[in-house]
Formats: structure tokens, C-alpha cells, sequence
């Protein structure tokens, strides 16, 4: 066995070996008897020099260590131990024949792991054997479990947590917290500091799918949402975890991953929103709108006409371009139009189909002009550009919705707007 890794079998015997300290040959004797019956492995040394000698060519998984010896004696021995192993590392067992409990209790301070009285009861002996065997070997693998849950949330892509239910205190591996922009331990360990930066939109739905499985009713946490940014930004995580019970079933730990899932909700050519993403925040205010009647939304449609036309005159390449440009200039647009509806007015934009833009517009005032944001965003939209050197006329047509408490689903809502946007088409051909 090397130094510093006791129980690390140098052949093919797997048995936990005990080295045996006794300067009395038949207590020694016996001892080795008693263990190697019962499946052990011993080595036997007769005085404290010699332990310390073996325990550096080849440490024991736990040592049998007798308090009084000549020469050196069992305080010298666990003294010299203590210097390379650590009580969990190398158990030490002391086996006295003094009355004192002072020797006793200095053993314990020295670093014993426990101890046991001559003349030696052998069930005794056996049982403390085992136990303290057991509770190394169990350290152990929690050691190594640790260094392995280490190792994984250091090379890991996505965000770690370890959530200690019993004592309300929450890990954040260092790549969670990159993943919000926060230095490491920045965030500390309240959980607070976590369900804070959710956004208040999303607070609700988000304590009540993590409720519904501390509570046993679902087999896995999962749930997608927004949560700030250290630049102020909220972005699109999901979160996944699975909780650790007791016998009697109660959730005592919850750990689990983060995922930075925004660039999914994200046009890939346009960087606005997805149509998936869009129709869940309409969604959302639809269901804020039947459960508040003072909540209030706007929904506009921008479709570019005859812009399978336009692309096949322009080209594949230029129409991609087009749509980009577009995309900027809505944003643009939006920003202006909606400064006069004043503060707290929520936007979501999005890509919808191939040449249609949807705007979404929350918390909205009771005396918004929402007829003048959408054609003022419709100019913005309609200027005229230039695409690799070549003058591009884009015309738009626009359709708007105020919310009603009629509509129950998003599909409904984008229903109603596609017959609107056609129906101002047919009035500017006629």
C-alpha cells in the first residue's frame, strides 16, 4: 500500500487489513485470531516504533493500538498518526487496561476514534471493529462522491444548484452564476437570492410547479422561465431537479441543473422572439386579462406586402437582409411610439411566418391611442432602403387588437388579426 492511501490493497485481497499494537505477544495473538475469523486481514507489531514504521510503508484500514507500552507509547504512536491521516482516513481503535478516564479522554483528544477496555471482550472488540470500518469506508464515498459532483459542475455547460431543504441554504455552482452574469458566490446561499431575480410574471407558475414536487405530485421539477440579468435583462432558463427523500417520504434536498434556453426563443435570422414565444406571453396576458379586468393588452400585426413577389424580384439573399433590416427598424419604431404611452408598458416582439411582425403590448394606460403607435411604427417600417446598393420599396399593412375578455387562447387573438390585416389589404385595392 502506498503513504497516504490506507486500504488500498497493493494485491488481489480485498479484505480490510488491521494492524494490531501490543507489546503483549498473547494478546496479540488472540486478537489476530479473533479478527482473521471473521474475515479480516492482520498485521501485528509489538511496540510503537514499529507502528509507526509499518504505518508508513503500508497503512492499515484501521489500527488496533494498545495505550501502554515501553518505549513509545499508544499517545506517541496516535500522535505520530494524526501527522499523515486524519481520524476518518485511518481509524484508530484504543484498547487500554487503565481505570483513568484522564487517559482515556486524552486519547480522544489526540484523535481516537474510540476505544476499548482490557481484558478484551471479543464481541466488543468486533462490533467497534466494524463500525468504525463501516463509517470510514462511508466517508469515504462521500468524499468521493463530492469530488466527483465537483468536477462535474466545474466542466459542466450548463448551471448547478443544491438546494438543503431542511436547513433552507442553496449551492449555486460557479457556471450558474456566469450564466446570470454574477461573480462567483456572489449570489450566497439564501434562496432568496434566486427566487428575487425571477421575473414577476413568471414567479407564480414557477412556485407552483416547484411546490407540486416537493409535494410528491410530480417525479421531476421542470419548469421554463425568465430571470434578470446583471445587466437588467430578463432571459429564458429552464430548470431541472429531482428531490432526495426520507422514509417517510418528505423532501429533505432538491438539486438539479439550469439551462440558458433564450437563444431558442430567439429569430434565428431576426434576434426578435419566436412565434413559440410569442403566443406563451400572449397566452400569459390573456389569462392575467380573465383573472384582472384592470389589465390591458394591445396586439398589432406588420405583414410586408407581396413579399413572395418581392423576394423572388431581389433575390434569396437580399430578402433575408430586407427582413433584418425590418426587424431593426421595429424595434426602433416600437421604442418611439411607445415612449408617449408612458412608463411600465411591456413589449414583446417577434418574427411571425415568414414577412409578418407581431407586437405585443402590456400594461397598457386606459386612454392609450394605440391606433397612433401602430401607425407610427408602420412609417418607421415603410421608409424607403437600400439593400447591397439596390433601392427596395417595402410597403406594409398594418392590423391592430385591444384586449377583450372574448378571447381565451392566443390562437384566437392571431386569428382575428390575420382577417384584419387581409381586410386592409382589400380596402387599399379597392
Amino acid at each position: 500500500m502506498s503513504a497516504g492511501n490506507p486500504g488500498s490493497a497493493a494485491g488481489a485481497d480485498a479484505r480490510p487489513r488491521i494492524l494490531v499494537v501490543d507489546d503483549n505477544v498473547l494478546n496479540r495473538r488472540m486478537l489476530q485470531s479473533l479478527l482473521e475469523h471473521h474475515g479480516f486481514q492482520v498485521t501485528q507489531v509489538e511496540g510503537g516504533r514499529q507502528a509507526l514504521e509499518e504505518v508508513e510503508s503500508s497503512p492499515p484500514d484501521l489500527i488496533l493500538l494498545d495505550l501502554m507500552m515501553p518505549e513509545v507509547d499508544g499517545f506517541q504512536v496516535l500522535t505520530g498518526v494524526r501527522k499523515s491521516f486524519t481520524p476518518s482516513a485511518l481509524p484508530v481503535l484504543m484498547a487500554t487496561a487503565s481505570d483513568s478516564d484522564e487517559d482515556v479522554v486524552r486519547a480522544l483528544e489526540l484523535g481516537a476514534n474510540d476505544y476499548v477496555t482490557k481484558p478484551i471482550n471479543r464481541p466488543v472488540v468486533l462490533a467497534r471493529v466494524r463500525s468504525q470500518l463501516a463509517r470510514a469506508e462511508a466517508e469515504r464515498a462521500l468524499r468521493q462522491s463530492e469530488q466527483r459532483f465537483a468536477l462535474a459542475a466545474q466542466g459542466a455547460r450548463d448551471g448547478i444548484w443544491d438546494w438543503d431543504l431542511a436547513a433552507d441554504r442553496i449551492y449555486f455552482s460557479p457556471r450558474w452564476e456566469a450564466m446570470l452574469g454574477i461573480p462567483e458566490g456572489g449570489l450566497g446561499h439564501e434562496v432568496q437570492a434566486w427566487t428575487q431575480r425571477i421575473h414577476p410574471r413568471d414567479r407564480q407558475a414557477f412556485d407552483r410547479a416547484l411546490g407540486a414536487h416537493v409535494a410528491g405530485e410530480t417525479e421531476q421539477f421542470d419548469h421554463t422561465y425568465r430571470i434578470r440579468h446583471s445587466d437588467g435583462s430578463h432571459r429564458w432558463f429552464r430548470t431541472r431537479g429531482e428531490s432526495v427523500r426520507d422514509a417517510s417520504g418528505q423532501a429533505i434536498r432538491l438539486a438539479g441543473s439550469q439551462t440558458d434556453v433564450n437563444d431558442s426563443f430567439r429569430d434565428r435570422l431576426t434576434g426578435l422572439a419566436t412565434d413559440v414565444l410569442f403566443r406563451d406571453r400572449l397566452d400569459e396576458a390573456i389569462e392575467l386579462l380573465l383573472q384582472d379586468q384592470t389589465a390591458s393588452f394591445g396586439v398589432l400585426l406588420f405583414d410586408i406586402d407581396d413579399f413572395d413577389r418581392l423576394k423572388n424580384r431581389i433575390g434569396y439573399r437580399r430578402s433575408e437582409a430586407l427582413l433584418k433590416l425590418l426587424a431593426q427598424r421595429l424595434e426602433r419604431g416600437v421604442a418611439e411610439a411607445t415612449t408617449e404611452l408612458g412608463h411600465g408598458v411591456e413589449m414583446t416582439l417577434a418574427r411571425h411566418d415568414t414577412s409578418e411582425f407581431l407586437v405585443l403590448l402590456e400594461n397598457l394606460p386606459p386612454d392609450a391611442d394605440l391606433t397612433s403607435c401602430a401607425a407610427e411604427i408602420q412609417a418607421v417600417l415603410s421608409e424607403p432602403c437600400e439593400i447591397e446598393g439596390r433601392p427596395i420599396s417595402v410597403p406594409v399593412s398594418v392590423a391592430l387588437l385591444l384586449s377583450n375578455r372574448r378571447h381565451r387562447v392566443a390562437e384566437e387573438v392571431l386569428t382575428e388579426l390575420a382577417l384584419a390585416v387581409e381586410q386592409v389589404r382589400d380596402s387599399q385595392v379597392a
